[in-house]
């Protein structure tokens, strides 16, 4: 959704930035986010469903996978018939270890790309099918 590097600017672009949800709504498509957002301002990051760090707990929202198991359910069973962006975004793993060394090995294994990332073995659609939804994955910053 931005740069990286952001934290010379305290996580806010341009106000004039045409961001990733910004142009999805403004192509009809409902968009949502889950977990870290990081990035502002609202009006130029607007999201029609968003459950962040911004109005929760990190431990709920970034964290709690259970949690956002049942979010990322809750608005794909939202009625609505216009496409649909999603964007999860876990807080873990975050920053491959150089400000938590333990979670370093953790973030190297399964932050970065690696064959598997992404994918959820046990995963059955209940609200649309396989064929309807593309999932992309993305690795961690290696900022």
């Amino acid at each position: 959704m931005y740069g990286l590097h952001q934290g010379v600017h305290h996580f806010s672009s341009f106000d004039r930035v045409q961001s990733l949800p910004l142009l999805l709504r403004q192509a009809g498509v409902r968009t949502g986010i889950i977990g870290k957002k990081h990035v502002g301002p609202e009006a130029v990051y607007p999201f029609d469903f968003a459950y962040t760090e911004e109005n929760g707990s990190v431990l709920q929202v970034g964290r709690n996978i259970t949690r956002m198991k049942l979010l990322v359910r809750k608005f794909l069973q939202t009625q609505d018939d216009r496409p649909f962006f999603l964007y999860v975004a876990f807080h873990d793993p975050h920053r491959c270890g150089h400000s938590q060394p333990q979670y370093g090995t953790f973030c190297e294994k399964f932050g970065n790309g690696e064959s598997g990332m992404g994918r959820i073995p046990d995963w059955t659609p209940q609200a649309y099918g396989p064929q309807d939804v593309l999932v992309f994955v993305r690795g961690a910053c290696r900022e």
